[in-house]
């Protein structure tokens, strides 16, 4: 508490008209950069009171930065920004064992709680966003220090949330009297949205050469970077400049940049199949949600559902359970998909077409099946060998193919019968009769 008296005493003549705003600001900033040194200096010397020095002097700062900014009107938005990531760089850029592990995460999440409330609730996106992304490096980089593995997940977090509200302040602009698409920011989330995928995938693969450095968070990073960057171009770009094909057939880019990486990973001479399937996994969720906005949907669940049979087949030649799963997921949700849009309902103007998907549908969907079970599951050492140890998840294929067939027998059945509004009820007997039938036979 003694060492922020003299901040007080500052803080008390800029208020009585003492001094003049600039001139408290500029000696408080020096001050706070005063215990900060004093703080690395007496923690490296193993002296006491180096981390409260040094905790202090950060807390001070970003005070200091945000009353500038936002009570006094000093400094200006760049200028505060580039304060807050002048913070950032002394906590993370000295060596580790010189920096109190309190000032360190005081630095790095204090930088990033600041930039969010600096001018809250309508923040300047682009520079926040740089802001949370010297941020995410800089808690990286610091992630083997002690007690300091949390401090990369609580900035992942604060970023996640940061894209959630610059969504959210697009879709206000398309749904009030705003244009979206006028909005200065709006330029630059395609810019921002590039660095954080970009970021995100390297700090994966360079985790992969690592011995022992690809963990949980880095299994994270694919994950986010694919499924995230398809929410916000889908949630906000599209809707912004109306281009939902050229985002769907990005997004289709996109998840093939992953599938490859994966396989990739998954070729090299000493496999590793945890870093191969962290991003085999998000690729095929992003294909799979991709391909209805990129080609016609009976095409978009055909595709779906041969490429889950594809990914079976691979993951029984590299032996990972979790990819072997994402199969089953893909199988399931092509069969799902295709009955929740309608394109295997048997009014149509088509019913062949629907008909070919349908019979399509359950045959890769039975074959996938017919070969998990002729190939069984070994264990790899995964999670998944304790969820899912029997192997039971494959019931999604054999589930899938039974629909699609029923589905099938019921275009068949209308086809067939002719059913119309006047005979409808001799097709909903037809269809009890095909239903019970299937039944028995299974």
């Amino acid at each position: 508490c003694f060492l922020l008296v003299i901040a007080l005493i500052l803080r008390t003549l800029v208020d009585g008209g003492v001094a003049n705003p600039p001139l408290g600001l500029g000696l408080g900033a020096v001050y706070a950069g005063c215990l900060v040194l004093i703080g690395y200096h007496r923690y490296a010397q193993m002296l006491r009171l180096g981390s409260v020095f040094a905790s202090c002097g950060f807390l001070l700062f970003y005070a200091i930065l945000l009353e500038g900014h936002a009570r006094f009107g000093i400094l200006s938005a760049p200028a505060a920004y580039a304060g807050l990531a002048a913070g950032l760089a002394a906590a993370a850029l000295p060596r580790r064992h010189r920096v109190p592990v309190t000032a360190l995460c005081i630095g790095i999440l204090g930088a990033a709680v600041t930039g969010i409330a600096l001018e809250f609730p309508y923040p300047r996106l682009p520079f926040l966003a740089a802001l949370l992304l010297l941020a995410g490096i800089a808690a990286y980089r610091v992630r083997n220090a002690e007690r300091c593995a949390w401090l990369k997940w609580t900035v992942l977090g604060l970023t996640v949330v940061f894209w959630f509200l610059w969504v959210v302040r697009v879709r206000a602009s398309l749904g009030g009297a705003g244009n979206a698409a006028a909005d200065p920011a709006l330029n630059w989330l395609v810019p921002c949205l590039a660095a954080y995928t970009l970021l995100y995938i390297l700090a994966a693969l360079m985790a992969v050469r690592r011995e022992h450095g690809f963990g949980r968070f880095e299994a994270l990073l694919p994950a986010v970077a694919a499924l995230g960057g398809y929410a916000v171009a889908q949630a906000a770009l599209a809707p912004a400049w109306s281009v939902y094909e050229p985002t769907a057939t990005a997004a289709l880019a996109s998840a093939g940049v992953f599938l490859l990486l994966g396989f990739r990973l998954a070729g090299r001479p000493r496999p590793r199949m945890r870093a191969a399937a962290a991003f085999i996994l998000p690729g095929a969720a992003v294909l799979a949600v991709s391909l209805p906005g990129a080609v016609p949907l009976p095409a978009a669940f055909a595709t779906t559902a041969a490429a889950g049979l594809a990914i079976a087949l691979i993951s029984i030649h590299w032996r990972c359970r979790p990819v072997r799963a994402c199969s089953y997921a893909l199988q399931a949700y092509a069969c799902a998909a295709a009955v929740a849009t309608g394109a295997l309902a048997v009014q149509s103007p088509l019913p062949v077409g629907r008909l070919v998907l349908a019979a399509t549908l359950g045959l890769l969907a039975c074959a996938h099946f017919a070969v998990c079970r002729y190939w069984k599951a070994r264990h790899d050492g995964s999670w998944f060998d304790s969820v899912d140890p029997r192997d039971r998840g494959a019931l999604l294929c054999i589930l899938a193919g039974v629909a699609a067939f029923f589905a099938a027998g019921r275009i068949l059945l209308f086809v067939s019968l002719g059913a119309s509004g006047n005979d409808a009820d001799s097709f909903q007997c037809a269809q009890s009769v095909a239903l019970a039938m299937g039944a028995v036979a299974l």
